[in-house]
């Protein structure tokens, strides 16, 4: 039986609203009951030193990304300033995290603006390619040491399958291990290919640091709704970073826009033994306000400020003289 591209690609929107669909039910029958009184006592309790030390952890968690990015275009063989690469960076990551598939969306601001600084297309999906893939084999990484290492009382708690948990740890850990045993034989003149096609891979050097930063990322970006939570009840911070990644990929595989509803419905059936409902929600709540919401804003606001700033340097006169005479 053939199968038509054209038909699995009707599906998709279908298979994206009807999980949406699930997720906001089982939201809402996890939520029914709790008023909006609870909810503002809530964002009341949110001290100012833990939403201090979230907004550091959301800074933490884009400038770990501008790191592995940075090793990407030097791994291109493109020279450009830190800075820049900084800007075309945050702006992509920001924008593609709330439009979705962060490769795609994420991926058209990349082409613009390393086009122009004068990197090929090549190049430019190499620098996409090398970016995802650390990003994901950082994040399974952490997901497996976690699942490793994870207390049998808080997996019985949280209702996570024990029997699923070594195989899932063991996949989750050889997706990096992988990549460095693929870096390592390509630097050694074995061509790694797929399709017929040769695949450039970065060198083993450049692959291990791109893997570490990717590996700490998404611990910062978990610290951001861990430090909006109360104090410790029962479950400390490395378990929460794993639950935390598992609620981030389950939210990524949706292909839901940010994972919105998945993530939060992800957490809260695997955290609802440890907070209360409002006191989470609350949390959620500013955890998309701070790593979500604020970095869009900022991100538009660089992109018009770099778009004003274009057009104003192409129309000025060329024989524009300088007014302190130099």
């Amino acid at each position: 039986m053939k199968l038509d591209v054209k038909h699995v690609k009707n599906f998709i929107p279908v298979f994206i609203a009807s999980f949406f669909l699930i997720a906001l039910l089982v939201f809402w029958r996890e939520t029914r009951g709790m008023t909006l009184a609870g909810l503002r006592q809530s964002l009341a309790g949110i001290s100012r030193p833990r939403v201090f030390f979230a907004l550091v952890a959301v800074a933490l968690s884009y400038w770990l990304t501008t790191i592995v990015e940075k090793h990407a275009v030097c791994e291109s063989g493109l020279k450009i300033p830190y800075r820049r690469i900084a800007w075309i960076s945050f702006v992509s990551t920001a924008i593609g995290a709330v439009v979705g598939a962060a490769a795609v969306s994420g991926g058209s601001f990349r082409y613009r603006y390393y086009s122009e600084c004068g990197a090929r297309p090549a190049q430019v999906v190499r620098i996409v390619a090398t970016t995802q893939l650390a990003s994901w084999a950082g994040t399974a990484g952490l997901n497996g040491l976690t699942l490793l290492f994870w207390p049998r009382s808080i997996i019985d708690q949280i209702g996570f399958p024990s029997g699923v948990r070594w195989v899932l740890a063991f996949a989750c850990l050889a997706l990096p291990a992988f990549s460095l045993i693929v870096s390592r034989a390509a630097h050694k003149g074995k061509d790694f290919r797929i399709y017929g096609r040769s695949i450039a891979i970065p060198e083993p050097k450049i692959m291990f640091r791109q893997l570490a930063a990717g590996f700490f990322s998404p611990p910062a970006t978990a610290m951001v709704l861990f430090f909006l939570l109360p104090p410790s009840r029962g479950i400390n911070a490395v378990t929460f970073c794993g639950v935390f990644a598992i609620g981030s990929i389950i939210g990524a595989i949706s292909m839901v826009p940010a994972g919105l509803g998945i993530f939060e419905t992800t957490l809260l059936l695997m955290l609802r033994h440890f907070y209360s409902r409002s006191e989470f929600l609350s949390a959620l709540l500013l955890y998309r306000l701070f790593f979500n919401l604020m970095p869009l804003t900022l991100a538009f606001c660089l992109l018009i400020f770099n778009t004003f700033r274009a057009r104003h340097l192409k129309y000025r006169p060329r024989g524009q003289m300088r007014t302190d005479g130099k």
